[in-house]
């Protein structure tokens, strides 16, 4: 039986999501929001965030990620989760996470429903992302590490970490979103979940 709030209900403008996280007209902020539990000095602003977004997403275009691809990340939750997340979906394409502890053949079931084009993959999952990835028939050269690091790891058996994604300083900062009208913000697919993953 449905349950209904005793609040308000709350009136959320339909528009691009990095419309609604940065207006213009206001900088973003300096101040660490996303912090690493172990190392506090390993931190995000949304400022740093939204420089790596938009470096993300003028990367995507070049590495042949298309708007409206089905792009995945298998991870533990870690502080550049809502990078990958809000370059995906502001890209335009569209994000799927994969629960951590999935099996392979999960995984496979996962990557085939949704056509998933891109997978991110935590290097410790990256046995298991590998084996599904081959019978997902999705090609090594879109499969890269997702690592907590605050440094670019090294490539391991060819998988690239995500950063050599990234476009340049000068890329991110000519990149620009969409500005959805309100029916495209409402009718855009941005996010299918299959799990808590």
């Amino acid at each position: 039986m449905p349950s209904k709030s005793p609040f308000a209900n709350l009136d959320l403008p339909r528009t691009h999501i990095l419309t609604y996280l940065f207006a213009s007209g206001s900088g973003p902020s300096n101040e660490p929001i996303w912090i690493d539990s172990r190392d506090p000095t390993h931190n995000l602003s949304p400022k740093q965030l939204l420089e790596m977004v938009r470096r993300m997403a003028a990367g995507f275009k070049k590495s042949g990620i298309e708007p409206r691809d089905v792009v995945t990340i298998f991870t533990p939750n870690h502080i550049y989760v809502p990078v990958i997340y809000l370059a995906i979906v502001g890209y335009g394409a569209v994000f799927t996470g994969l629960n951590p502890s999935y099996t392979v053949q999960e995984l496979v079931h996962t990557m085939v429903d949704s056509e998933a084009k891109a997978m991110f993959v935590h290097p410790a999952l990256l046995k298991t992302a590998r084996a599904a990835v081959s019978q997902a028939g999705l090609s090594d050269r879109k499969l890269f590490l997702f690592s907590d690091s605050a440094r670019e790891v090294p490539a391991v058996d060819g998988v690239r970490d995500w950063r050599t994604l990234m476009g340049s300083a000068v890329e991110g900062e000519a990149w620009k979103w969409d500005a959805y009208r309100a029916e495209e913000a409402r009718n855009r697919i941005a996010t299918i979940n299959y799990s808590s993953g």
